[in-house]
């Protein structure tokens, strides 16, 4: 039997923390408003408010008042051997990497090349300048749409994007 260390999210969520796009109010003091950011890269948390941070251990050992040993059998984790990499969650947790990673370089890649093009509209001083950039200009609107569906909140399109592509 493989021994891994749980999910951070997962056993959040067990415990009853609410989680809003990687935010959720931290249990360790009276928070009103989402101060406590999830890493799901990292697995790690960290309250802005209070300066409470770690991995799945510091958190339960945090939450319930438990020693390391104690935290590590609440979680049904063997004390004293190491956890081991579930090889699926690992997979899952680099694709899931590489995806973010294709996300914010092409978004980066076409903010760059949008604001190349406006700046270069911007000195243009007659129709002719205007005329001579008129195919990079119809560029603009579907590159602006690209750029709107990659800063939205919709996974799945961007998914699709992504497995397209683009």
């Amino acid at each position: 039997m493989i021994d891994s260390k749980p999910d951070l999210i997962e056993t959040l969520a067990r415990e009853g923390v609410d989680l809003r796009r990687g935010w959720g109010l931290c249990p360790f003091h009276a928070d009103r408003h989402p101060s406590m950011k999830i890493n799901r890269d990292t697995q790690t948390f960290h309250c802005f408010s209070c300066g409470a941070h770690g991995d799945v251990i510091d958190f339960i050992q945090r939450l319930h008042n438990l020693s390391f040993k104690d935290a590590l059998k609440y979680l049904g984790l063997t004390p004293g051997k190491p956890p081991q990499v579930d090889p699926i969650r690992q997979r899952k947790r680099e694709l899931l990497a590489n995806f973010e990673q294709w996300r914010r370089e092409t978004y980066r890649n076409l903010c760059d090349t949008y604001n190349i093009i406006w700046h270069g509209l911007r000195r243009c001083k007659n129709m002719e300048e205007i005329g001579e950039l008129s195919e990079v200009m119809c560029e603009m609107g579907p590159m602006e749409d690209k750029i709107n569906i990659l800063s939205g909140k919709d996974e799945e399109i961007i998914y699709g994007i992504y497995c397209a592509g683009f």
